[in-house]
Parts: structure tokens; C-alpha cells; sequence
């Protein structure tokens, strides 16, 4: 019995190096499980922002490949009667209908035929959405979660109001006028769509151009000769130049002298934007050309039989000439009228 060592001092031995391997076991185990949460969580978090990635790249490209989402309607007015008889007389349609939206974009203004007539018709279109609105509106925008999206994904309100008015009685024979250009930009094509044609009479928007011959008549484009740009529009047959429809004798705006009109307020920019309202003036030979938008075109004839100096008050145009002093009377659609200031209106030959 004394030569054998005892056996308790052994089996707690034995216990200890057990425990120790078991604790160094679960504390690998347990690094390992870290790491792999570890992991894990890098590649949930780099999978959720691929996620977030995909989600606003496919909202970009809805934005700009899909239509938006549109509520439509359409009311159609249409007048038996043209355009000048129904308003001055304030008569409502003769029918009112329901339209359908057309395969291309309403055109604002045109010409059209239906049931062997033709109109002339106007396009008002009015566009909304939930997130247009300004002022107090705008908290409830950023309230709202459509207003976070893109234009084209939220839900808009489309509305059009055509107005259109009798031209025509012959609808058969009806087509746009005649141009003496053959290749047209753009604008020029929506300047030579107001101009049409029947078997008699021509026709600028909705009236008919008196005096117009049919068998010469003509739409030209003198480019560059008005001083603002090209905001009035030409026609011509063998004996008339009709301007937005006016009549005048013939002649080339080409060859007009444009008068300058200087500014006798100190402020320029005051006077640059009263100008767009002011009439233009030019010289032909010896006549006085005034053009005002909206306003019946005047050639005062042979009154230039010397020279002229003009000037701009505010939107007032005074002239002198022959040492007396003319204020230009051009509001309404009537011609324009020569006034001395002394009050006495001068009196000329503007027919054609």
C-alpha cells in the first residue's frame, strides 16, 4: 500500500484538465459564432443597402420612362356661330359633349371638320396634383408620402376645355392656304395653320378676310425685317398685304424703314417693358406704317414729306413731323388715328 501514489489527487487532476478543455472548446465556439454574426450582419447590412440601391435606381428610371399616372376628361363646347357673334351677344353652345383623349396632344388652336363644316377651336388644358399646392399646402406635401415620389409616379388630375366655332359651311372644299415658302420650321407651321381656304373666301383664325383674292392669295415669312422679331404674320394676293388678317395695300415689308422710338422716361427698364406694349412704326416711301398687337394695321398715306422724329412716354407715341407734334392713337381695333395737340385730329387716306 505505501508504493502506490493515492487516487483522489489523479481524478481531480483529471477533472481539471476536462474543465479546462471544455471551457477553451466553448470559448473557440463561441468566437467562431461571433465572427459569423459578424459576417452575417456585414452581408445583411451590404444586402439591404443593394436593396435600397435597386429600389431608387428603378424609381429613377420610372421616373423618366413611365407616363405618369393621369386622370383624364375632356368637355367639348361647340358654337354654330363664330367666334365674335358669341361672345358679344354672350351666347352659350349650341351642344356640349364629352371628348376623348386624342392619340397626340391637343393642338391649342386649329382648324377642324366635322360633319361637312369647319370650326376653329381653342384647347385650355389644366393640370393638377396632390402635391402642387403652395402657401400652408406645402406642409401637408411633405406630410404626405406620394409627395416624396418622383412627378411621373404620382396621380394627376387632367382636364380640357375645346371651344370651337363655326368658319365654314363648306367643310368639303376646306384646307389650309397656300405658302410661298416650301420648306417651314416649326413655328412657321403653326403661323401658316391659321390661314385656310374653302371654294370662296379665305380665312385667318375665325374671320374671313374681306377683299382677299383666292386665286393669288399667299402666306409668306419675311424673316428679320420687324424690329421686336416675328410676332406679326404676312399674307399677300396681287393688290393686298393682310397682316394677322388686316388688310393694307401692297407693298414689301422688306423694304420698310423701321423709326426708332427712343424712351423719354429717364428709367429704361421702365420704358424697355413699356415698349412690348407700344405699336411699332416704319416708313414706306411716304407713308406712316403703324402696327400695334391686337390693333387693326394703319398706312397713313403720303404724310411723310419730310422727316420724322418719333418718341416713346410710357405706352403714348408722339411724332413730329413738318414741326407739329402728332400724338399716335392706336387702342382698340380700329385704325389708328393721328392726333395734333392741340386736339385736332388729322384725317388720311388709310383705305386700300
Amino acid at each position: 500500500m505505501e508504493g502506490h501514489p493515492p487516487t483522489v489527487p489523479c481524478r481531480a487532476l483529471l477533472r481539471d484538465i476536462l474543465r479546462m478543455s471544455y471551457r477553451m472548446m466553448f470559448m473557440r465556439i463561441e468566437r467562431e459564432w461571433r465572427q459569423m454574426t459578424g459576417q452575417r450582419r456585414v452581408l445583411l447590412r451590404r444586402g439591404q443597402t443593394r436593396v435600397r440601391l435597386a429600389v431608387f435606381t428603378g424609381l429613377l428610371w420610372l421616373s423618366g420612362a413611365c407616363q405618369a399616372f393621369e386622370n383624364y376628361s375632356c368637355t367639348a363646347q361647340w358654337f354654330d356661330t363664330d367666334v365674335d357673334d358669341s361672345i358679344g351677344t354672350r351666347r352659350g353652345p349650341d351642344r356640349t359633349e364629352t371628348c376623348r383623349k386624342e392619340p397626340t396632344p391637343a393642338r391649342t388652336f386649329g382648324y377642324r371638320v366635322v360633319d361637312g363644316k369647319a370650326y376653329w377651336g381653342i384647347t385650355n388644358t389644366t393640370r393638377s396634383s396632390p402635391c402642387t399646392a403652395g402657401g400652408v399646402g406645402s406642409m401637408g406635401q411633405v406630410l404626405n408620402p406620394v409627395c416624396w415620389l418622383p412627378r411621373a409616379l404620382q396621380v394627376h388630375q387632367t382636364h380640357e376645355d375645346r371651344h370651337f366655332w363655326l368658319v365654314s359651311q363648306d367643310g368639303t372644299h376646306f384646307r389650309t392656304a397656300p405658302s410661298a415658302q416650301a420648306e417651314l420650321t416649326a413655328s412657321q407651321q403653326d403661323d401658316l395653320s391659321r390661314y385656310a381656304v374653302d371654294r370662296t373666301s379665305v380665312y385667318y383664325n375665325t374671320k374671313k378676310i374681306e377683299g382677299a383674292d383666292l386665286e393669288t392669295f399667299e402666306v409668306f415669312f419675311p424673316d428679320g425685317v420687324l424690329p421686336h422679331g416675328n410676332e406679326y404674320s404676312f399674307a399677300r394676293d396681287s393688290r393686298h398685304l393682310f397682316v394677322d388678317g388686316w388688310s393694307l395695300p401692297l407693298f414689301d415689308p422688306t423694304e420698310v424703314t423701321w423709326l426708332e422710338l427712343p424712351c423719354m422716361d429717364d428709367k429704361s427698364s421702365m420704358c424697355r417693358n413699356r415698349s412690348i406694349r407700344a405699336p411699332i412704326l416704319g416708313r414706306v416711301v411716304d407713308d406712316l406704317l403703324v402696327l400695334g398687337k391686337g390693333t387693326r394695321p394703319t398706312l397713313f398715306k403720303d404724310l411723310l414729306k419730310s422727316d420724322v422724329t418719333c418718341s416713346l412716354d410710357r405706352v403714348t407715341v408722339y411724332c413730329i413731323i413738318d414741326r407739329q407734334r402728332y400724338l399716335i392713337d392706336f387702342e382698340g381695333v380700329e385704325p389708328a388715328r393721328l392726333v395734333l395737340q392741340d386736339g385736332q385730329e388729322i384725317t388720311r387716306d388709310t383705305s386700300s
